[in-house]
């Protein structure tokens, strides 16, 4: 996918021009995704961030029982909790599987829509 240094100037002038009409004292806010918001747009399917963030609920889906779980949770005897943060981190060590399946057609097999289009004529 191309894009276009133009739309990219766009958008990045209509912040700028956003920020000229602003009243004095007012600000802009951004909000930081969260670390179930990251992984989702890593292309991450929900019952593995279910497991990610230690859910409770998706381990007694699979099968495990309470005292199975808190011992699979626990490190020394203290419940180990997977903050926000490093769900955050987790997804951006991360590729989208999609995409690298998209690159690795192409290096493997660089025309493979010209050898779908000999088939077909």
């Amino acid at each position: 996918m191309k894009v276009k240094r133009n739309t990219a100037n766009k958008s990045k002038n209509k912040i700028l021009d956003a920020t000229k009409t602003l009243a004095p004292g007012q600000r802009i806010y951004v909000r930081k995704l969260t670390g179930r918001e990251s992984l989702r747009a890593m292309g991450v399917a929900e019952k593995y961030i279910n497991r990610m963030s230690n859910s409770d609920e998706e381990l007694m889906k699979m099968g495990y029982r309470p005292d199975e779980i808190n011992k699979l949770l626990s490190v020394e005897g203290k419940r180990v909790k997977v903050s926000d943060k490093q769900l955050c981190k987790q997804a951006g060590n991360s590729i989208v599987v999609d995409v690298l399946y998209h690159v690795f057609g192409n290096l493997f097999m660089p025309n493979r829509a010209e050898v779908q289009l000999d088939k077909a004529a």
